[in-house]
């Protein structure tokens, strides 16, 4: 086998451990974040042995903000949700109102 193919073998193994039946509906960029956080953990021995750099804080902070605000875009997803299953609700009520006079107009008509 050559180097090339060694190392494709190798990712593939790591994902194969990353990617379980819990984590089926992980998305690329997440099993690749998770494999270069292995590589780096594996690289220092230990967490401990990491060092906190400049970069690698400002990094941290923007994923931060990233997630926050993904956060956010769901929350406005659910609500926006929540609004048209209820606006649904008004509308469906409405129409029943509407049937329920014009059968009641009908019934009066015949008498």
């Amino acid at each position: 086998m050559s180097h090339g193919q060694a190392d494709m073998e190798s990712g593939f193994s790591i994902i194969k451990h990353v990617v379980n039946k819990t984590r089926v509906k992980l998305k690329q960029h997440t099993i690749s974040a998770i494999h270069t956080v292995k590589d780096v953990i594996n690289k220092y021995k230990e967490v401990e042995q990491i060092p906190a750099t400049r970069d690698l804080i400002r990094r941290f902070c923007g994923a931060h903000v990233a997630y926050i605000e993904y956060l956010s875009t769901l929350q406005k997803e659910a609500t926006a949700t929540d609004k048209e299953k209820q606006e649904s609700l008004k509308r469906a009520k409405e129409t029943e109102s509407l049937q329920q006079k014009q059968t009641y107009n009908k019934e009066a008509e015949g008498c």
